[in-house]
Formats: structure tokens, sequence, C-alpha cells
């Protein structure tokens, strides 16, 4: 079967060899120093790329006292900080791996994948130290339980049982100037950080990066950067008068990671701790931030909702949204709201390819183009993409589409356990990696997400997209607030495509007249057949997307319930 490739011309990146992250993130941005780096709001602190520097050494010189060596696995159960940032690249510089889980997790969450990813430290905070003493399988098994203050910086460790905290203490501070870190002998294949994917069509699998995927991140920046004085330039690129404000936690390899490509910029980079829309207004508007880093339910809030006051926001100029599919007409929306918003940047990335993999090119770059309404861009320096066409997928002669293939500098080493081997491996003979997403690519190298191979819905062998009609009926009624197109499992017909709709405050639609427009615009076997249901709220992943498997669940809860009444009337008669 023929692989379509983009015609973008691939761009190459320059990657370093044999470093760490941790060094080769401060190597690019020596210039600079006494610049503000990292702004906690909540606590009205800010820290220099220097101080940031300084604190990371003080960190690397602790935890190389209690004993934390390279090739240690240490948990982290913690929120968003600068205390965090800070020992991750503590950690990352001797050689440790993170495995950052959502503090959110209950008992049996955390202890499952900290246990997976064989844990030798964990690191946490006091608000959630308790919880994870609960847990005696991993206080037996770990060395020791890391805990940060809730004050400034980690820079003494005490330790207490089976606990040892991060304290403050005065101390001098190092010439920073010729500061010089032990060598933790890394190798750029040594494994770096776990992350464990978002699991929407799946169990959640631990995905290894390793300290080379790290660096090719901050190697994309350094690219931006290169090019920003080039009139041709195919990206926006920040520079230190920008402030940047995002929402995604640390645990997430979005959250983290673009930090990092936002500062290896020169950027400075505000630390959301928890999301508060009054705060998140408040926020924009007093430290005048330029730059936002959302997903889509955020992108929804900022063009729906009245606190987003535009008066109030007059200083941003980009909105980069990721992690999910984006509505086609809220672009449109956020431009006509906030007219000094210069471009909403779509992004594409995953845990298994790198955070980074497309994003929209500067305006000038495709203004004479066709619109390109959706689309999450064009491949990022590093990338080779590939496009695995399918028979049972619709084609044309302006678009290629089929399930997306990748080969990326930022691309993932392995899982922790299972799809390694050759029939169960991610990659191809070629080294490509399955996404396991479809996409449409159009004549002039632009791609849009159309949808999982895992959520398309099989019906009488042909393939639906539930993204094609989730957006024909939000773009069709307004009434429509969110929806999911979903397959019904079923004996004849593999499955029947359902809708399942969010309806907006005082608003009426009838699945009558919805059934009634899919049948009249879209081929019979996309009909909807398996009905339309109208709920409360949908559910959603901490990145914003549609958990489908749990839309499925509930329906068919639902629908067995039902059903069980039915026959429990029926015995009764």
């Amino acid at each position: 079967m023929p692989l379509f490739s983009s015609d973008w011309p691939e761009m190459p990146l320059e990657e370093p060899t044999d470093t760490t992250f941790t060094e080769y993130f401060f190597k690019s941005v020596t210039r600079y120093a006494d610049l503000v780096a990292l702004i906690d709001p909540d606590r009205r602190e800010s820290v220099t790329f220097d101080e940031l520097r300084c604190r990371t050494g003080l960190v690397i010189r602790a935890l190389s006292e209690i004993g934390v060596r390279k090739g240690h696995n240490i948990g982290t159960f913690v929120g968003n900080s600068i205390e965090y940032l800070v020992f991750f690249l503590a950690a990352n510089q001797i050689g440790a791996i993170l495995v950052p889980l959502n503090p959110a997790y209950k008992l049996q969450e955390f202890e499952h994948y900290f246990t997976q990813a064989k844990a030798d430290w964990i690191l946490t905070e006091n608000e959630y130290a308790s919880k994870v003493r609960e847990s005696q399988k991993l206080m037996d098994r770990i060395s020791s339980l890391i805990v940060l203050p809730c004050r400034d910086d980690a820079l003494l460790l005490k330790s207490f049982t089976n606990t040892k905290y991060l304290e403050d203490e005065p101390h001098p501070n190092p010439n920073t100037k010729n500061f010089i870190w032990q060598d933790s002998y890394t190798m750029s294949t040594d494994p770096a950080v776990i992350f464990f994917s978002s699991g929407t069509t799946g169990p959640p699998k631990g995905v290894v990066l390793s300290q080379r995927a790290l660096c090719a991140h901050i190697a994309i920046a350094n690219h931006f950067r290169a090019s920003s004085n080039l009139d041709d330039g195919d990206f926006v690129t920040l520079t230190n008068k920008d402030t940047v404000y995002g929402c995604l936690p640390f645990f997430h390899a979005g959250g983290l990671l673009t930090v990092f490509v936002m500062l290896a910029q020169g950027a400075k980079v505000m630390i959301n701790r928890r999301f508060d829309e009054d705060v998140f207004i408040q926020n924009i508007d007093e430290y005048q931030v330029t730059v936002l880093n959302l997903v889509p339910p955020l992108l929804e809030f900022l063009a729906q909702s009245p606190k987003a006051d535009p008066t109030l926001l007059t200083s941003l100029k980009y909105i980069y949204v990721g992690a999910a599919k984006v509505r086609p007409d809220l672009e449109d929306i956020i431009s006509q709201k906030f007219p000094n918003v210069e471009q909403v940047l779509q992004l594409y990335g995953s845990t298994e390819a790198g955070v980074l993999v497309f994003m929209m090119p500067r305006k000038l770059k495709f203004d004479l183009l066709s619109p390109k309404v959706g689309s999450c861009g064009i491949p990022l320096p590093g990338v080779e993409p590939r496009i695995l066409p399918s028979p049972s997928l619709e084609t044309s002669s302006h678009f290629r589409f089929g399930e997306l293939l990748l080969k990326t500098a930022t691309m993932m080493t392995s899982y922790i356990d299972g799809g390694n081997n050759a029939a169960e491996s991610p990659f191809d003979k070629d080294g490509f990696l399955h996404t396991g997403d479809i996409v449409r690519l159009d004549s002039d190298g632009f791609f849009y997400i159309a949808g999982r191979t895992k959520e398309l819905i099989k019906v009488r062998g042909w393939q639906v997209s539930p993204y094609e009609l989730e957006e024909a009926l939000k773009k069709r009624f307004a009434s429509i607030l969110d929806i999911a197109v979903i397959g019904i499992p079923d004996e004849k017909l593999d499955e029947q495509p359902s809708a399942v709709i969010v309806l907006a405050p005082g608003r009426m639609l009838s699945g009558g007249e919805v059934e009634m427009y899919i049948e009249d615009n879209f081929v019979s076997y996309k009909h909807l057949k398996g009905g339309v249901q109208f709920v409360d709220s949908l559910p959603r992943t901490p990145s914003g997307k549609l958990d489908r498997p749990a839309i499925l669940a509930m329906l068919t809860t639902e629908s067995s319930t039902e059903s069980e009444a039915e026959t429990e009337s029926e015995v009764k008669l």
C-alpha cells in the first residue's frame, strides 16, 4: 500500500549529542541570565534565568547527598510550581528519571503507576504527602518520600524516618557564572522522563522519553530563534518581551515541556497553580500577558464568557491551542472579540511523538492560500510525516486521508511495559511511529486532525469519522453547546453512529431534526442509526479531550438499566 509524504519541505534540526537536557537548556538561555524567567503570581515571586540555574545547582547538591543517582526513578506527585521546575532540572542533571503523575489520582491509581514505573523515590508536597503515605506498598518500596515545602525553593534535605523534607536554609549564593556541576556521564540515549499517556483509547501507557528527545524540544525553540530575523521565517517566534501564561499541568508532557520551549526563546513564563476563571483574567491584565497556552475548553471560555472582557485583555497577541481538536468557528469568534490577537495558533503533538509536531505558521505564510480553518499546521523542524491510506476511508483529488505516521527528533524510545516486541510495536519497519490519528493533508501541505483509528465508527465495512459529523452538526445548529458522535455496538452493522448532545442554556432542539439533517447531507452509512441522546454534560479528560469510552459506557449503562426495568415490568405483568 503506498504511503503519502508531506509536500512541505523537511526542515533539518541541529541536535546536541551526549548532554543532559538541563545542560543544553541552560546553554541555550545563557544570553538571558539577568532577565526574568518565571513568575509565580500567587506568591508574587519572580526568578531570573541566573537564579534558576543557581537554585538548580543547590538542589543537585542536596539530592546527591541523600543518595539520588543516575538511573533512579523518581515519581512526582505535585502541582505546578517553580520548585517543581527546579527539581526537574536538578534530577535530570543527575541522570535520574522523572515519572510525573496527576496528584488528583486516588490511592489505587498512583500506587499502580508508580509500581509499574519502579519508582525508587517519590517527590510530593505537604498537601499530598499524607495521601502517598497511605500506600504501605510504596513506602516499603521507595528509598524515601521527598516533600517540597509550601514556601520558597528547595535547598536542604532533612530526614525524618522515611521522609525527607526539602526546607529552606540560609546559604551563600555561589558564583553562578563559574558554577560547574558534576558530570552525570549521561548519554543522549539515556531515559530522562516517563510520562503516562492520557489513555483515551485504552489504559495509560508509560512513555519513555530520552535525553535526546527532551533536548530536541529546545532545539526546535533554538530554530525559531535563529530564524526570527529572517523575513521568510515560517513560525512565530517569542522574545524576552513576551509573557506566557498557560493552563496545562506539569504532569502532562504538553504542560511541562512547552514551559521550557517558551523559556528557551527568552520569554517569561507565569506559573498557573490552579485554574480559576476570575484569577486567570485578572493575571492576564495585571501582568500584561502576551501569549496564552490553552486547551480547547479554555479557548471556548475566552470566546463565550462575559468574564473574558476584551478591554482587560488588550495585551494578548498570540494564543497557542493544543491537546485536542478546536471547533472551527472559535477562531473567528476570538478574532472578532479580541482584535488585538494577531493569530490563534493550533498545534499538534502527542506524548509518544513529542509535544511539538505540527504548528500553524505565521499568517503571511498562508494568507494567499485557500482558507485553513481547523488546520493544526505544517511539520516543525525534525519532523518527517507519512500518511498510511485506507481503502475504507474517503479520499479526494484535493486531499490525502489516512493514518498519520511520524518520525521525529522528539519521539519516544519505547513503552515501559509491553508494546515493544515486533507484533505489538508502535513503530513500523522503517522506524515510523503509528500515531493512531486519522489526518487529512490538503494540497498546500497543511494537516487536519480527522479522528482516531480506534475512534472511527465501523458501519458495514465503512469507517465513519465522528469528527466530521460533530463539526457539521455544531455548524448547522447553534443550540449545540457540546457533542460527541460515538459507535453503539450492533450485531448486524458492526456499530451504529449515535449523537450525544449538550444543549446551550435556554435552547431547544429535537433528535428528529438532527437525524434529518444527517440523512439529507451524508451518505447512508453515516446516518445516526443509533439515535440522538441529550445529556447535561460530556465527560472529558484532564487535557480537554472527549472521553469517548466513558461516554459509551454511560450510554450502554443507561440502556442496560432501561432494559432491566422493562424486563422487571414484564415479569410483574
